[in-house]
């Protein structure tokens, strides 16, 4: 009956046409009715005497039927307004409208003839209601075109809702084709005209116009419209002063109120705010968005219960916001509920991150990748053990029980990793005995480190049987570090259980794969000679391959032999010597001060000299001590200190070093800086002697206790490659 009601009234509707006969019964804008200075109910008493005294007084049967409407009596307001409508007086059509519009589907249908009588007689409210009817389908059929026709009537009558719905209509191409200038031009009309929704939509569009934004001209439209209180200015308003530089406090309190009267964008943007500083204070503004639908405020909601390690709240929220398709939102779910230790939480986290993923949230790939882990480690995958063992996303604790897992399962890396952790927390046989598991299945790794900790002098259980037998099985294995750990023993003497053959074959490979300390100990066996045949071809090769890889031995080598003629290099000599010796290789230390001292290879230059001498003699270099000793005796390049002189000829004499005994003697048997003691000066030449030294002899032949008066007699010689006119 409804849908045959409605089909028999549009089509007189349309009919009628839109431009109908005014009649001039209207209600006037004053009356004695309206007298405000008297309470509600004396009012409808006041009124009724007056319609009691003129029953023809249509205006006050009016405005009688308004006086019960407000005091909340519509059956006693409908049965005013019924033959006023009927009477035609547009004001009574369009109250008893709307009186009907609330009985239904039916009484919607009447009502749109009630108005449609009010808008035929020229009424822009009529006409209005007209349009808007038509744009919901309220009580007519839903038809946007017929709305514009309605709508462009009432704003020729300068009606500002009309002009407003007209410029939405224009804007978004609703019953009309779209046309920007003509929405901008009724917006601007409505806003003009003071129609407050109007001034704030027309303020938001000069300040965010993407080709000429003007927000200071924005925000003037936008300050009137939020005094007329539009929630939506408010919102806008405070966004241009926040986006703008523009006072905070007075963009925080035009979001309060806005907030307040239901907004909920502003209720985001304020619970936004207030996170900054105070996060209680933003969580009732942003679950009071989020229940009212507003997904970014639930997503900041969760986003705050992480932060306060609160991941039930957070589950709650962040479902809220997926519940509305926030894709965010369902990254931050899955993340939460592939945390959770329960199965089913984890394959709802799948479906939640594959549906994030096809929304672009790229960050969702990994997590779905590292859920698949999950299920295959559970099911047994060493594997994927293995990887949440190395995934430093989890917790320790929960790694460690995975690496544990997967070593138990016979997962190679997890054992190494494992005997690893154990070692370095002091547990060396839980360490063997996982490495023993990881070598027993050929895993050479695990053979070397074996090695490795049996062959450690520094830490127990030391056995060096057991160090090569791990060492020569990752050997055949094909590990050359662990070749070059057997070859090296060998070639430093301790050759039991390691054929010759095997040693220098192992050297060569681990050499040839770069090992350097294994080129640099090939290069000075073939220097030598030893176990390897005599080529210093060879031996320049593998020390230039050493020295290129930083060896300090090797570059030490390599100069000494360039220098004996032995090799021809590249590299300057002095270049060698001092990259070896700033590595702290005391031989080339040593060299670079004798070079200093005596103009060999580099001008003299004590100071130098003396400097290198120091770093060698103080690691216990017993020639660079006896050079240093007699700078310090000569005062060359340091200051003259026969203390000094003293202290570092003794280091190197308690060295075996023959020539600094003879010149402690010295010391002693002419008193440079000690009490002269032909006694002590016969025990050191006596030392010194012992061991061949020349001048030791000469000394102890002249040194008379009988006559130690007589100095002349004395043959104290220098010291073999002393600087000449030296007196040492």
């Amino acid at each position: 009956m409804v849908e045959q009601l409605r089909r028999l009234l549009l089509p007189a509707l349309l009919l009628a046409g839109l431009t109908g006969t005014s009649v001039a019964q209207t209600a006037p804008n004053a009356h004695p009715c309206q007298d405000q200075s008297i309470p509600p109910e004396e009012a409808i008493a006041h009124c009724q005497d007056i319609v009691a005294a003129n029953p023809a007084d249509a205006t006050a049967q009016y405005h009688l039927a308004v006086l019960h409407l407000r005091a909340g009596q519509p059956a006693k307001a409908r049965a005013l307004f019924v033959p006023l409508a009927e009477a035609g007086i547009a004001a009574a059509q369009l109250h008893l409208g709307t009186l009907l519009q609330a009985e239904g589907e039916v009484g919607q249908i009447e009502a749109a003839g009630w108005f449609y009588q009010a808008a035929t007689q020229g009424d822009p409210e009529g006409q209005f209601v007209m349009g808007d009817i038509h744009a919901a389908g309220i009580g007519v059929v839903q038809d946007d075109a017929v709305a514009i026709a309605w709508f462009e009537l009432a704003a020729a009558q300068e009606h500002t809702d009309a002009m407003y719905r007209l410029a939405l209509a224009y804007r978004d191409g609703r019953g009309i084709d779209p046309d920007p200038a003509a929405a901008t031009a009724w917006l601007l009309s409505a806003a003009t005209a003071g129609h407050p929704p109007a001034m704030a939509l027309h303020g938001h569009a000069l300040a965010t116009n993407p080709d000429n934004p003007q927000p200071a001209e924005g925000a003037k439209w936008l300050r009137q419209a939020a005094d007329e209180g539009v929630t939506d200015a408010k919102l806008w308003l405070a966004s241009i002063y926040l986006n703008n530089g523009g006072p905070r406090d007075e963009a925080i309190q035009l979001l309060t109120e806005a907030a307040t009267a239901g907004q909920a964008e502003a209720q985001t943007w304020l619970g936004l705010l207030l996170a900054e500083t105070d996060p209680e204070a933003a969580i009732p503004w942003l679950e009071r968005a989020a229940n009212a639908g507003d997904a970014e405020a639930a997503f900041r909601r969760a986003a705050l219960a992480i932060v306060a390690n609160d991941p039930a709240t957070a589950r709650r929220w962040s479902e809220a916001a997926v519940a509305q398709d926030h894709s965010p939102a369902m990254l931050l779910l899955g993340r939460l509920l592939a945390a959770s230790p329960e199965e089913a939480d984890q394959q709802d986290a799948v479906t939640v991150l594959r549906r994030a993923l096809q929304q672009g949230e790229a960050d969702a790939g990994p997590l779905l990748a590292s859920l698949d882990t999950v299920h295959a480690a559970r099911t047994g995958d060493t594997a994927a053990q293995y990887a949440l063992a190395k995934d430093s996303t989890r917790n320790a604790a929960d790694r460690r029980d995975w690496l544990r897992t997967a070593a138990s399962g016979g997962h190679i890396p997890a054992q190494l990793q494992l005997a690893a952790l154990l070692r370095t927390a002091g547990d060396t046989d839980a360490a063997i005995r996982w490495l023993t598991a990881a070598a027993e299945q050929d895993s050479v790794d695990a053979q070397r480190r074996l090695g490795d900790i049996y062959s450690d002098a520094t830490s127990a259980p030391t056995d060096q049987r057991l160090a090569k037998q791990w060492f020569a099985r990752a050997a055949i294995n094909g590990d050359t570090e662990s070749g070059y750990h057997l070859s090296r023993s060998y070639y430093d003497g301790e050759t039991a259980g390691i054929a010759a053959e095997n040693a220098r074959k192992w050297l060569i490979a681990a050499a040839e794969a770069g090992n350097i300390e294994a080129q640099s100990l090939l290069g000075h066996l073939h220097r030598d000679g030893r176990e390897v045949p005599a080529d210093q071809q060879a031996a320049a090769r593998w020390l230039s391959r050493a020295a290129e890889g930083g060896d300090a031995a090797a570059q030490f080598a390599l100069a000494d032999m360039a220098r004996a003629g032995e090799a021809r290099i590249a590299v300057p000599v002095v270049d060698l010597l001092r990259t070896a010796a700033a590595q702290g290789h005391l031989d080339a230390q040593y060299e670079l001060g004798r070079a200093l001292e005596d103009g060999d290879l580099l001008p003299p230059d004590d100071t130098a000299a003396a400097n290198w001498y120091i770093n060698a003699a103080n690691e216990g270099h017993a020639e660079a001590q006896y050079r240093l000793a007699r700078l310090y005796g000569e005062g060359r390049g340091v200051g003259q200190d026969f203390d000094a002189a003293l202290r570092w000829f003794t280091a190197a004499a308690d060295q075996g070093l023959a020539p600094a005994a003879t010149d402690i003697g010295v010391l002693y048997q002419l008193g440079w800086g000690v009490p002269r003691n032909l006694d002590t000066a016969r025990h050191w030449y006596e030392k010194a002697a012992a061991k061949g030294d020349s001048r030791a002899l000469r000394n102890l032949a002249n040194l008379n206790p009988a006559r130690p008066s007589a100095p002349a007699t004395l043959s104290i010689l220098p010291a073999e490659g002393a600087r000449p006119g030296s007196r040492w």
